[in-house]
């Protein structure tokens, strides 16, 4: 199975607890959000400039943390 962006590369990939969604950050400071059963995209949102360097899941799952290039850490 595979992701993939159509504006990008991916830089930081996380799964959440569960194991059913995937996040991605990419070169462009895009975050996706996919569903991983269905590989179904449940969100795209640029809000970094530059890369994503890394992304990451909350313990409980409700967030999801990243940092990027511009030295910007998002809570989504």
């Amino acid at each position: 199975h595979s992701f993939k962006s159509e504006h990008s590369f991916f830089t930081s990939v996380a799964f959440n607890l569960f194991g059913n969604e995937i996040a991605a950050g990419s070169s462009d400071g895009r975050l996706h959000i996919w569903h991983v059963a269905s590989r179904v995209e449940k969100i795209s949102l640029v809000r970094h400039f530059g890369s994503v360097n890394c992304v990451v899941f909350s313990p409980g799952g409700k967030s999801l943390l990243s940092v990027g290039s511009d030295k910007s850490l998002m809570q989504w």
